[in-house]
């Protein structure tokens, strides 16, 4: 067996010889060569022996390659530099490594308490004086070798069109699009609500895709407008109601980011188009009177237990592409008058289906149209038979099945564009786009029709189409919603790579194509790599040279926990099983007729937590209004007033305390308000899901699925053979590690009561004996920590009494299709973050006010795990039995730790390694701490800088200082 020994060279030369023979590989560390004085002042030890070392080994011919890291200030400067090269030479040795410096011994020393002097270099500092010294010993003749912090291959050629695209949507800011809101408040206020509700859903689009406003801007290859602004989101009248007005009055004026509306704008929402819909929304539908709309309201605001994300609409669905690629919107009329003649009884289904197929025609029609008589004023003969060729593509599909490459993409756009005109376009995933393109990017390389590079080019255009359209958020400002899913983002999915339905690997050349355009770091487009363990090397070290890059995505899964996971929880086959794909954040469908609605509520589970920690019994969700109300916020604001005295005297009566004197009895009363909470939170889930079905079917969304097809019902209706809803459980790790700090601390080793834990938590740990508490509490080794097998064990008693509450909950309102459940996720969004700042101190060692874990791993705020340790505490959970709606992993990383080719290599096994361990989800940010900072003490400075939030990315500028700082704060895995 090979053996490489790595020294700096200070020891006995008797060390040396008695393993020369049996080494294969010296790899000889030089630090200051310059003097004796200078060697000894930066290492505490001796130059000579070093020397003289080296020289023995190379006079015995053994194999040595010299190295020397390179530290700015201390061994870059000309005269070392000097001096090496010297030694080099007089060694007979024709070359030298040079390593980068990187500060990660920083972070362990701190976290291990050894002493240290921080040196304060770097990322980008330490690798200009590589570059530096690399340059200055190349100059005498030496062969310089160094390790380089960019992939192995260059970046992918985008053509200037592409770049051009992606310049005009940074250049055109954000704006509120008011057109679909102003559209359909004059179609009701025309029409009323006199026709079946499914009938004129289904006409309320085709006015809509009738007369949005179309525009071909310059260079455009793929053609199509979400909104009538070149970045705009939409205003969803039909959904928030009454709320909007909370928000839109100030929105071109906050921060961070401001979105473009005019003064008569906003007149004309506020005159004309939101008086109409106080009445007509679905909030009003959920919440008829005043009194349910003060409580529905306040519990939203509440955010603090839970929050319920249906109110914009259920989204989150994979398209399924194949009807109306394969047969064409035509094609697909006659298939569903067909099934209208089987299934008597449900004519108001086929006939809204119908009507909506008809307005996808008529709106691809109007942009024919439109493109030829753009074709007739252009003036540049090659932009003119581009015109005139996507005019024929528009011509035919989607009213035809697509034939070409670039037929299919620009279908599928016309799709996209009436999926998300029809409902909120919150996660309206693409599926396996690499799969489903595959075939018209064969007939075309073999027809000579398309290279490569052309559809590189088309795949690049489509995804920045997609970019036009965002999300407005209110941010700061308002009711700060927004700050729940703080992105821009609505989160549109691809997914590539994976196994096909044999368990074949399904990479193809697509799927490296999709993986170039993550290099464009676009943010309405999320990216989602499936890995499995014959994933070709190539693949998986591709996606390293794209992180490597500076991406944040894709977003990678585990094949064989998410089929293993969708194997254990629906009656799904294999085959089907193998075909997922990811919607919006990380969440599997389990078949093509699988509508998930996969993100419908998330809940903080710390809360009913403390209050079974207190034996505290009162409501958590249905409460009174001292319990709703932000009380820090309504104080400050009473005291602006005045009032301060007479709400203090208002202040509810504090809750009497019943420690649990066992465990048990603890986990008992843990179980018990876990499942009331969250019967409560569904119950009102349901009345939302219920209001959907009665009042805002989806016609086309509902043409594109078998079942209901099949049973004549919308998808909102259970039409499809599977249903669900995705609910995740937010705080399971902070649980988890209170359990252990209890179970240690108070009921092993008896260090103090529960009792006197409680008054500890009571202070937020203040006073000498409740500072003592904590050092304890923090002291019992967390999850992440390797090895804490106790942790382990409590995250997985957490993630029991999680999924048991789910299953105790009554069947979805959608009761159609075979499965009809609640299944739980643990994708937290940025929720950790605001739901912490209301939560109480935990036995953890956690302070009031902190934020919460994110998902399932290990709490940033503990003594922090290497990791290494933290991936692998995370691989043992038992992902397939506990999270069939997917998790996720975010870790920040230094990329500084992965340098060169051999860094995309030591990335790629890393990544590998988790997964084969039994990991489910991974999506790293190898960014720099120091851009990070620098971006965030300069806004503006770094305007390309893409950073992952959870299963979604967004731009750093466009974050709120909250989570700006929380980014910052997480843990930094080897990194300074």
């Amino acid at each position: 067996m090979p053996v490489a020994i790595e020294t700096a060279g200070h020891a006995p030369w008797s060390a040396f010889a008695a393993v020369l023979p049996r080494v294969s590989l010296f790899l000889y560390d030089l630090k200051l060569v310059a003097s004796e004085e200078r060697h000894q002042a930066a290492t505490r030890s001796r130059l000579q022996p070093v020397l003289d070392n080296l020289r023995a080994l190379c006079d015995a011919g053994a194999p040595v390659q010299l190295r020397m890291c390179v530290v700015p200030g201390i061994n870059d400067d000309d005269a070392n530099l000097a001096a090496v090269a010297g030694l080099v030479r007089s060694l007979g040795r024709s070359g030298i490594e040079l390593l980068r410096f990187h500060s990660a011994y920083e972070a362990k020393a701190r976290r291990l308490g050894v002493a240290h002097e921080a040196l304060g270099i770097g990322a980008e500092q330490s690798a200009a004086a590589l570059e530096r010294a690399a340059a200055q010993l190349a100059a005498p003749g030496l062969r310089v070798q160094r390790s380089v912090n960019r992939a192995a291959r260059p970046a992918p050629a985008f053509t200037p069109r592409v770049h051009e695209l992606r310049r005009d949507l940074r250049d055109a800011g954000y704006a509120v699009c008011m057109e679909t809101a102003r559209l359909k408040t004059a179609f009701y206020r025309r029409h009323g609500f006199t026709q079946p509700v499914k009938v004129q859903r289904a006409n309320l689009l085709r006015h809509l895709l009738n007369h949005k406003q179309i525009t071909v801007y310059p260079r455009e290859l793929l053609v199509g407008n979400f909104t009538s602004k070149r970045v705009g989101g939409n205003v969803w009248v039909e959904l928030f109601g009454s709320v909007g007005i909370l928000n839109l009055l100030g929105i071109d004026r906050q921060k961070p980011v401001a979105f473009k509306c005019t003064r008569a704008e906003k007149l004309e929402f506020l005159l004309r188009i939101f008086p109409f819909w106080t009445r007509h929304s679905l909030v009003a539908k959920v919440a008829p009177s005043l009194k349910e709309l003060g409580w529905l309201t306040a519990r939203a605001l509440g955010k603090r237990v839970a929050f319920l994300n249906n109110f914009s609409g259920v989204a989150h669905f994979i398209i399924n592409h194949e009807p109306y690629l394969e047969r064409g919107t035509r094609g697909m009329i006659e298939d569903a008058r067909a099934r209208q003649r089987e299934n008597p009884g449900h004519d108001d289904f086929y006939d809204s289906v119908v009507i909506a197929l008809t307005a996808l025609e008529e709106f691809a029609a109007r942009y024919a149209r439109h493109l030829d008589a753009l074709a007739r004023r252009e003036g540049d003969p090659a932009r003119r038979s581009e015109l005139e060729a996507i005019a024929a593509i528009c011509r035919r599909v989607p009213a035809q099945p697509a034939r070409t490459f670039h037929e299919a993409l620009q279908s599928m756009l016309f799709m996209m564009i009436a999926l998300c005109t029809e409902t909120f376009e919150n996660a309206i995933s693409f599926g396996r786009l690499d799969q489903v393109l595959h075939p018209y990017y064969l007939r075309d390389l073999e027809a000579g029709r398309l290279t490569r590079e052309q559809a590189r080019e088309l795949l690049a255009c489509f995804v920045l189409k997609i970019d036009e359209l965002i999300f407005l958020s209110d941010a700061e400002s308002g009711l700060q919603l927004g700050k729940l899913f703080e992105s821009l983002s609505p989160v549109e999915t691809i997914t590539v790579g994976g196994v096909d339905a044999e368990g074949r690997d399904a990479t193809n050349e697509l799927s490296y194509l999709i993986l170039d355009i993550c290099e464009l770091r676009p943010i309405s487009v999320n990216m989602a790599a499936r890995i499995h363990r014959a994933s070709p090397a190539e693949y998986v070290e591709r996606i390293a040279e794209v992180y490597l890059g500076g991406s944040p995505m894709p977003e990678l899964f585990n094949d064989e926990v998410y089929i293993a996971a969708l194997q254990r929880h629906y009656p799904t086959a294999l085959a089907e099983a193998r075909d997922y794909s990811i919607v919006g954040c990380v969440e599997p469908v389990a078949s093509r007729d699988h509508f998930g609605n996969t993100d419908c509520a998330n809940i903080n589970l710390t809360i009913p937590f403390v209050r079974a920690l207190r034996g505290d019994e009162r409501p958590l969700w249905r409460w009174g209004l001292r319990e709703v109300v932000d009380r820090q916020a309504l104080y400050r604001a009473a005291s602006r007033l005045g009032l301060l005295d007479r709400l203090l005297r208002w202040k509810r009566a504090p809750a009497t305390h019943h420690p649990a004197g066992s465990m048990e009895e603890l986990m008992a009363r843990f179980r018990a308000r876990v499942q009331e909470v969250t019967r409560a939170v569904l119950h009102d889930h349901a009345m939302i899901e219920a209001a959907l079905c009665r009042d805002f079917t989806t016609p086309l969304t509902s043409a594109l699925y078998e079942g209901c097809l099949r049973s004549g019902r919308c998808v909102y209706e259970g039409g499809t053979r599977i249903n669900t809803s995705g609910i995740q459980g937010v705080g399971v790790t902070d649980v988890a590690d209170s359990l252990c700090a209890i179970e240690e601390v108070v009921f092993r080793r008896r260090f103090c009561t529960m009792q006197e834990l409680l008054d500890a938590l009571a202070s937020n740990f203040e006073g000498e004996r409740h500072q003592a508490i904590r050092r304890e509490l923090l002291a019992v080794p967390k999850f992440g920590v390797d090895p804490a097998p106790e942790a382990g064990r409590w995250m997985e008693r957490v993630l029991e009494v999680w999924t048991d509450a789910l299953a105790s909950v009554p069947h979805l309102p959608r009761r159609g299709g075979e499965v009809t459940k609640y299944v739980a996720g643990y994708y937290g969004l940025n929720v950790n973050l605001v739901y912490g700042k209301r939560t109480p101190p935990l036995p953890s060692g956690r302070l009031r006010g902190a934020p919460l874990a994110n998902s399932l791993v290990p709490h940033h705020g503990m003594p922090a795990p290497d990791l290494t340790s933290s991936l692998n505490a995370i691989a043992t959970l038992d992902f397939a039995r506990f999270a069939p709606n997917g998790t996720t992993v975010t870790s920040t990383i230094d990329p500084g730790l992965f340098p060169g080719e051999e860094g995309v290599r030591n990335l790629a096994g890393l990544i590998r390694a988790y997964f084969e361990q039994g990991g489910m989800q991974f999506q790293p940010n190898l960014v720099s701490r120091e851009l990070l900072m620098d971006a965030y003490l300069h806004p503006g400075t770094h305007p390309d800088l893409v950073v992952r939030i959870a299963g979604y990315c967004a731009h750093f500028d466009d974050l709120t200082d909250d989570l700006k700082r929380e980014i910052l704060d997480r843990t930094y895995y080897s990194a300074g």
